[in-house]
């Protein structure tokens, strides 16, 4: 009687879990269907996009063609980079690969930027005809520009000032305007001149009526002689002041010429030791090794680099030779043989010298004991010269006693 009890129950537990298991696996189909949508999804979402960028600006990189649904990792550039001209304006086609699939995107460089335009004061002598172009200090764009008057202004046999407007366009038809006016007058109201230049009233001055004496001398020797910097120039004729701003730049590099060098081993160098001449119009230039040398090693050859830099940052690179060589022992001339009488004592220094290559000459010291003038024969008497460095040559010289 007790078997077919625990049969029923183990039918009841049976019955108990079907709806669990039942629901499970009702939970596992719905969730294998919706990932399955999301990945059909994402694998149908863009991986690249078309890209716009501004003439000038530098070539995108790679993440900026590309969608947030694309790997990095697995994305290629087929297009060479060569083949893409960012400093012109225009439509490129760029080929990229994203695991088996080639996609094709476009780059568009375009041109929406006015020219940057800055104006220098201009100023003439009366009667003179100036042209749109003598109004520019400096244009900043990125393609070619244009520059004209909207009106020819009119040209004036007397001191006085004429509104001119001023016209920039670049190739896509980007346009500043800029007013200004035209002065004519006496004097310059700015001048720009290199230093090292020597300024004279005849830089300054735009009418040859005007007496040159109504600048003074003593203030553009200054501007001379104090070089880079921004001075004031002016004086009054006829009853009209006016001031020149005179600026002094230095873009001129300097002028740098080396020479070889040949030191000692327990010797060193600066970079000022390789100058042969070094001119520059600021007198501000400076030099420093780009090299770093290696002393000591007797026979070593070293390629040597020196920058000349000034006080405007202009640069001169220039290359020379430094050799290590060696401190070679003094050396002996004279040292013939000494023929001489019995009973008579001869002159051992006559005609003798000691040369050492670093010290110059040296003197010596001289061993003749050995010799015996009072009995003839053949004797020897030794030379001695040490140099500053410790090296030492002796020498040995015949004696002939007669």
């Amino acid at each position: 009687m007790v078997q077919p009890r625990r049969k029923r129950r183990r039918r009841r537990r049976i019955r108990t879990l079907q709806p669990t298991l039942m629901f499970g696996g009702v939970v596992l189909v719905i969730a294998a269907i919706v990932i399955g949508i999301w990945l059909l999804w994402r694998g149908a979402q863009p991986r690249f996009v078309d890209v716009m960028i501004e003439l000038g600006q530098p070539m995108p990189s790679i993440s900026e063609f590309t969608t947030k649904y694309a790997d990095l990792d697995e994305v290629e550039m087929l297009t060479p980079e060569s083949d893409i001209q960012v400093d012109k304006v225009g439509v490129y086609s760029i080929k990229f690969r994203y695991g088996k699939k080639v996609e094709t995107v476009t780059l568009t460089v375009r041109d929406t930027t006015k020219p940057a335009v800055t104006l220098k004061t201009m100023t003439v002598a009366p009667g003179t005809v100036v042209n749109a172009e003598d109004f520019i200090a400096k244009i900043e764009d990125f393609s070619e520009t244009t520059v004209f008057f909207l009106d020819k202004p009119a040209v004036l046999d007397v001191y006085g000032s004429v509104p001119v407007t001023i016209f920039v366009q670049d190739a896509q038809g980007n346009e500043t305007v800029i007013e200004s006016k035209l002065e004519y007058t006496w004097l310059r109201a700015e001048y720009l001149m290199e230093v090292g230049h020597v300024l004279t009233k005849e830089d300054l001055i735009l009418d040859p009526a005007v007496n040159e004496e109504v600048l003074l001398q003593a203030a553009l020797d200054h501007v001379t002689w104090f070089g880079v910097g921004t001075y004031g120039v002016g004086g009054t004729w006829n009853g009209e002041t006016r001031d020149c701003t005179v600026t002094v730049v230095d873009t001129t590099a300097p002028e740098l010429q080396l020479k070889e060098l040949s030191i000692y081993a327990d010797e060193e160098a600066t970079a000022e030791d390789f100058v042969e001449s070094l001119n520059d119009a600021s007198r501000t230039a400076e030099v420093h090794l780009l090299t770093e040398l290696k002393f000591g090693e007797v026979g070593s050859v070293q390629i040597v680099q020196i920058e000349a830099v000034d006080a405007s940052g202009n640069k001169t690179v220039a290359q020379t030779v430094l050799r290590i060589i060696e401190d070679a022992a003094p050396v002996f001339s004279g040292l013939d043989d000494i023929v001489t009488n019995v009973g008579k004592t001869p002159d051992y220094r006559a005609g003798v010298t000691a040369l050492d290559d670093r010290d110059g000459e040296l003197t010596f010291q001289i061993d003749c004991s050995a010799v015996q003038l009072q009995n003839a024969g053949t004797y020897f008497a030794i030379y001695t010269a040490i140099d500053s460095a410790g090296n030492k040559t002796e020498m040995v010289r015949r004696i002939v006693v007669k």
